[in-house]
């Protein structure tokens, strides 16, 4: 039974090959799970400016607070 030989230049081709889609898979996740966390605040800041000022006084959120929440920019 013949079995394929691999050169050490062959193998550190293939091995190489790896990292840079391993990279960009990472890369990617990290950028879809950064939109989400963007989104999320978002999101949350949107009914935090909806909130009732009754609703904030019992949470022991001043309006001043709230408005520089929602105003918060993302980063």
């Amino acid at each position: 039974m013949n079995q394929l030989a691999i050169t050490p230049a062959q193998s550190a081709i293939v091995t190489s090959a790896k990292y840079p889609l391993s990279a960009t898979a990472d890369f990617f996740t990290a950028m879809v799970a950064a939109v989400e966390n963007s989104r999320r605040r978002h999101q949350a800041s949107m009914q935090l400016a909806h909130v009732d000022a009754r609703i904030l006084r019992d949470a022991g959120i001043s309006e001043a607070q709230r408005f520089l929440e929602v105003n918060k920019p993302f980063e």
